[in-house]
């Protein structure tokens, strides 16, 4: 019966993703780049939307397989650090200049993700648990 719930309250957490992708992917698209590094350029709304769904995800995934919210929120904060990092080191070996600012957006994304599945796992799955 656990396995149901989990499998139950992994369905439930896909809706979350399709809204964030909504409020987060869609305005980035057309945010403006002014210079090449602005805070709020367009690639900058790029590197927190994609961070966003990452985190959200990679912790959806881990609650398959722990039932630790601290575990969860460690590999929900995992890939999108990585990915992020991944890509200005790439960025810088191909020529372009490492943007500290693209790794902040990066970790306010991870930050958002992780707390809002953190938030979405502990009140509605929890909720809908109790309810069945």
């Amino acid at each position: 019966m656990a396995s149901a719930a989990r499998s139950f309250g992994l369905f439930l957490r896909w809706p979350i993703h399709a809204m964030l992708g909504a409020l987060f992917v869609v305005p980035g698209a057309s945010a403006q780049a002014k210079t090449p590094d602005e805070w709020w350029a367009r690639d900058k709304a790029m590197h927190y939307s994609v961070s966003v769904m990452l985190a959200a995800d990679s912790y959806n995934v881990a609650s398959a397989y722990t039932e630790q919210p601290a575990m969860r929120a460690l590999w929900g904060a995992a890939l999108p650090l990585s990915a992020g990092l991944a890509k200005e080191i790439y960025d810088e070996a191909i020529g372009r200049a490492l943007s500290w600012r693209d790794l902040a957006w990066d970790a306010l994304g991870t930050a958002t993700g992780t707390t809002v599945a953190w938030l979405f796992d502990r009140y509605l799955v929890k909720l809908a648990r109790r309810k069945r």
